[in-house]
């Protein structure tokens, strides 16, 4: 779970079973802003695959349960997040140059 960021995801190939919402099993703060669980009671299934977009909420748990193929590839586009939430100005040609 991440304390201070959005997580916004696309996933490029293969397919797993994510879990959202509910607690976290065993939450321990692994660095700033990091917990992380053995897994997560009472959230919410999902199955995702290629092509899918996801977003979860800061504060949200989030794990793979299950992955469904060899591999997942997933690549993680939220560091514009991070920019707004800093005060940073993402806007004109100079904002590319910090993500």
């Amino acid at each position: 779970m991440h304390e201070n960021e959005t997580d916004v995801r696309y996933v490029i190939d293969g397919g797993c079973i994510l879990v959202t919402g509910g607690t976290l099993i065993g939450a321990a703060q692994t660095g700033p802003g990091q917990i992380r669980g053995s897994g997560i009671s009472g959230g919410e299934e999902l199955q995702i695959g290629k092509g899918d977009f996801i977003r979860i909420p800061t504060g949200v748990p989030h794990w793979i349960r299950k992955i469904e193929v060899e591999a997942v590839c997933a690549t993680r586009i939220s560091r514009f997040t991070h920019l707004v939430q800093e005060g940073i100005n993402t806007e004109g040609p100079s904002a590319l140059e910090k993500l």
